[in-house]
């Protein structure tokens, strides 16, 4: 009676046992369908699994390259990056965006320039010695004339020429002249005088004379500023005894007037 228990139990359990028979037979073809072949060495290490490349080519860990199967989906490569230039946003402001402002001119200053007017009378001696008072050896020069008209020579002995000019106190003028010595070693001052209200003469508030020694035709001058004491202003030329000539021409004196 067991032995007959037994036999039916083994006949109910044979179809399962074949379908699992079955399953696992048709596991291991596909299986073995499906994966690439190993090289004999497989021992489980997930270093072994190909890795694909960024060319789409396969490789494995050790870098050398790997035929990929005949089904396999075509590599997909990402196109390039492509810089966009871009230009630094504007400020922002409270009312909204604020753009560049153009650079500035700078406005030119305003300042004082030579009045055009020459307040020596007959300065390039045009007019011959018209309006010069005149001491020892001076008068006319032939032919040293600067611009065309006449000019005025001091000989060797010495000599002395002045002319009133009309200026005022607090007010500042440049004089300047021309001039030149025939040989080197004479020296000669053109200047400004300044005389008081008694005829006496204010030497220490004049400024220092222009002076010539060069024998090349050479121009200079200075600025001064009359003192309220200088009742009478003259322009001079003076030249002490030596051994040279002295010849000068075009003096001036101008006012600095402001066009601010």
């Amino acid at each position: 009676m067991r032995a007959f228990s037994t036999r039916r139990r083994y006949e109910r359990m044979l179809p399962v046992l074949l379908a699992i028979v079955v399953a696992s037979a048709v596991t291991a073809a596909l299986a073995w369908l499906v994966l690439p072949a190993g090289d004999g060495n497989d021992d489980g290490d997930p270093g072994d699994a190909l890795v694909t490349g960024a060319d789409g080519v396969a490789a494995t860990p050790s870098g050398e390259q790997a035929e990929l199967p005949d089904d396999a989906p075509p590599p997909t490569s990402t196109p390039e990056a492509t810089a966009v230039p871009t230009e630094p946003p504007p400020t922002p402001t409270a009312r909204g965006i604020r753009r560049p402002s153009p650079t500035a001119t700078p406005t030119p200053t305003s300042g004082p320039v030579l009045a055009e007017r020459n307040l020596v009378a007959n300065g390039d001696f045009g007019d011959g010695l018209n309006g010069w008072y005149l001491e020892g050896d001076a008068g006319l020069a032939d032919g040293a004339e600067r611009n065309g008209s006449a000019a005025v020579r001091i000989g060797a002995p010495g000599g002395y020429i002045d002319e009133k000019i009309a200026v005022e106190a607090g007010r500042t003028y440049r004089l300047q002249a021309w001039g030149s010595v025939s040989s080197a070693g004479d020296a000669v001052e053109v200047g400004i005088l300044y005389s008081g209200a008694a005829g006496n003469r204010l030497q220490s508030e004049e400024p220092s004379p222009l002076v010539y020694d060069q024998t090349a035709l050479t121009r200079t001058s200075i600025r001064f500023f009359p003192p309220e004491s200088a009742v009478v202003v003259r322009v001079y030329v003076w030249k002490e005894s030596g051994s040279a000539e002295f010849v000068v021409d075009d003096i001036s004196v101008r006012e600095f007037v402001s066009t601010g």
